[in-house]
């Protein structure tokens, strides 16, 4: 079953299924798509599974909506961050064409969010939040 045959009759697709998964550029030079502004959080995660532990990752609600969006659309992204945010992170933003102009940077630590999916791997259980430069 191809992707034509999940969309309902009236909806069609105007561009072939295999260029919608294209990069954001691609899209911008053919002027098929509006921006989307993504405000919210960008963080460190120390997220605990049945498979492992890892510490201080990228996390926050704006790095998932930012990055997934640009697979379809030009992203511009609002959020604060500390300035123990490496520009490493924001080189990867970048890199997905996501323009980071709107990315703050302040004196202090970056928002932290700490939790387990150990019980239910499709629930989250936080165990520590540090607001830190949200606070101010």
């Amino acid at each position: 079953m191809g992707l034509r045959s999940l969309i309902h009759p009236p909806f069609r697709l105007k561009t072939p299924a295999r260029s919608l998964f294209g990069r954001a550029e691609t899209k911008r030079r053919r002027g098929q798509t509006m921006s989307i502004l993504a405000v919210g959080t960008v963080a460190f995660d120390c997220v605990e599974t049945p498979y492992g532990k890892r510490d201080d990752i990228l996390g926050g609600s704006v790095s998932f909506l930012g990055v997934a969006a640009s697979y379809f659309s030009n992203v511009r992204m609002v959020a604060v961050i500390g300035e123990d945010f490496p520009e490493a992170h924001l080189d990867f933003f970048r890199s997905r064409d996501i323009d980071t102009d709107g990315v703050n940077r302040k004196p202090g630590q970056t928002f932290r969010w700490k939790g387990h999916y150990l019980d239910d791997i499709n629930v989250a259980k936080t165990l520590d939040t540090q607001l830190n430069v949200l606070e101010g």
